[in-house]
Parts: C-alpha cells; structure tokens; sequence
C-alpha cells in the first residue's frame, strides 16, 4: 500500500510531465505564428473553457 507521500509524489511527478507537454505545444505555436501558419495546435484543449 502506498503512502500519502508516495501517493502525492506520484502525482506531482505527472503534473510536471503534463506542464512539460503544454510548455512544448505553446513554443511550437508561437514558432508557427513566427512562420506565418495559420491554424491553432492549443485551441482544441482550451475551447471547452
């Protein structure tokens, strides 16, 4: 059984990986708007807000 630090470890383990992933998706956005092309790669995650 784990513990409540394990347990809490685990889960800030995989926040950082998610916050990792949404770091690179909004670098490659920028990148594309440098480049001039059109379309959202972020739009779909956010368009239920």
């Amino acid at each position: 059984m784990r513990t409540v630090i394990e347990e809490v470890t685990a889960t800030v383990v995989s926040l950082n990986g998610e916050i990792e992933t949404l770091k690179r998706l909004i670098d490659r956005e920028d990148t594309e708007e440098d480049s001039g092309m059109s379309g959202s790669t972020l739009a779909p995650i956010f368009e239920d807000f």
